[in-house]
């Protein structure tokens, strides 16, 4: 099982189980979404090693944790753009795409540092 945490649910208490923002996916699911933020961030290096630390890829999770709020806006922000730029997307790109949409921006919307 793969995991992608967004955030601590309260940002005034510790870091714990309980407290974390994420979701699971599968391991395929998991890969065609890091391959997703591989596009969309390939302009923003220090966002992209952030959320694809050394210290939870082997763990096989992708962590907002450590993004400042500017720096979590301007993944967001890359994000989105990148699917709107999308001409044609293979079934892999839509496979991250999903995840995206129906796992991880609904866990970012409620986080305390996204701004709409």
């Amino acid at each position: 099982m793969s995991y992608i945490i967004i955030g601590l649910v309260d940002p005034a208490l510790p870091s714990s189980e309980k407290n974390l923002s994420g979701d699971s996916t599968n391991s395929t699911a998991w890969d065609a979404f890091g391959d997703m933020l591989n596009e969309a961030l390939k302009d923003h290096c220090a966002i992209l090693e952030s959320i694809k630390s050394e210290e939870w890829i082997y763990q096989k999770i992708y962590s907002f944790m450590a993004l400042s709020g500017q720096d979590f806006n301007v993944a967001i922000k890359a994000i989105r753009d990148y699917f709107i730029d999308l001409d044609n997307p293979t079934d892999w790109q839509k496979w991250g795409e999903n995840v995206w949409k129906e796992v991880v921006e609904p866990l970012v919307i409620k986080d305390h540092r996204y701004l709409p």
